[in-house]
């Protein structure tokens, strides 16, 4: 698209230039719109530099402007003005193409929904920001069974509804049928787990995890430590953020140095599962290592949960059990 002297002349009049939105403009050139008046305007809001905006329109197919149609709709316009004015950053959504489908009304709609369930504004913010495909759903089929299946078959009290899906937002959008209700009775008539408030409030990720592709390998691992099926379970059940860690990047380099640099096995394991919690380079290494030179030897939790002051200030000599593991 070529555009004359006369339409570019009035680019040099934007008031602000601010050119670190310049990487999230293709957001606004993905609605491919008919009517080029609307473009500076927009712009302006958008506060794009001088030189930024000549690139965009003089050069469509630059790496700056991906497409060659470069005019924005006076829809768009509106959207980005809500957006705006519910605190959500609109070009952060830029990596989502869906969110071109969405509509004004039903994002609007979206929102009032998910303020009727008890979400505040902040909490709609992070849920459009992690999760920005929420927009582009139904209130009426896809929300409202996620919510009922939430508060009847899951039991999360109402008043915890709010925080349980800031916590993980992807959940309105699994569908039921296929994803939280399976999962959701795996792990509780499978594996047992009898903390339901545990399982939902404290670890709502699980439901949002699938069964074959993430449960069952990380359990499955847990007993190539040497642990029976039962004894995996019973773990898991009382650290539920296990199924949340790599098996790579966490679990399999804790437990080879758990057993080959601190000479350690399963059985410190059984009573402190939440080992996988602490960083290997940050909390287990530096205090294996203070604790070895010295020819120390701590329980699991002692040598990780106190805190770092505390630690170091510790009388070792005069502790019980501080030669003994545990």
């Amino acid at each position: 698209m070529i555009l004359g002297i006369g339409y570019l002349h009035p680019i040099h009049l934007l008031p602000f230039p601010v050119s670190s939105l310049s990487p999230k403009l293709p957001i606004l050139l993905k609605f491919y719109p008919t009517n080029t008046t609307n473009t500076l305007p927009v712009l302006r809001t958008t506060r794009y530099t001088d030189s930024d905006t000549l690139t965009l329109v003089s050069k469509p197919n630059s790496a700056k402007a991906p497409f060659s149609s470069f005019s924005i709709q006076q829809s768009l316009k509106h959207k980005v003005m809500y957006l705006q004015s519910i605190g959500v950053d609109y070009t952060s959504l830029s990596h989502n193409p869906s969110i071109e489908s969405a509509s004004l009304h039903n994002i609007q709609s979206v929102v009032s929904y998910l303020q009727h369930m008890g979400l505040t504004k902040r909490g709609v913010q992070r849920i459009f920001f992690m999760c920005p495909e929420v927009m582009t759903l139904n209130p009426d089929d896809d929300l409202r069974p996620v919510f009922i299946f939430l508060l009847r078959e899951a039991r999360v009290a109402a008043s915890d509804i709010p925080s349980f899906i800031s916590s993980c937002p992807k959940l309105l959008r699994c569908r039921v049928k296929d994803q939280l209700r399976p999962t959701f009775y795996y792990l509780v008539r499978r594996l047992g787990f009898k903390d339901l408030h545990l399982l939902t409030c404290q670890n709502s990720f699980l439901l949002a995890s699938s069964v074959e592709g993430k449960l069952i390998p990380k359990l499955e691992y847990i007993q190539t430590m040497g642990f029976s099926y039962k004894e995996a379970v019973k773990i898991v059940t009382r650290f539920p953020a296990l199924f949340g860690y790599s098996i790579e990047n966490n679990l399999k380099p804790k437990f080879e140095y758990l057993v080959h640099e601190m000479g350690r096995s399963v059985h410190d394991l059984k009573g402190f599962p939440q080992y996988f919690a602490f960083s290997l380079e940050k909390r287990i290494k530096p205090r294996h290592v203070f604790l070895s030179q010295r020819g120390i030897r701590l329980p699991l939790s002692t040598m990780l949960m106190t805190n770092e002051v505390d630690f170091y200030m510790l009388d070792f000599c005069n502790m019980p059990n501080c030669l003994n593991s545990n």
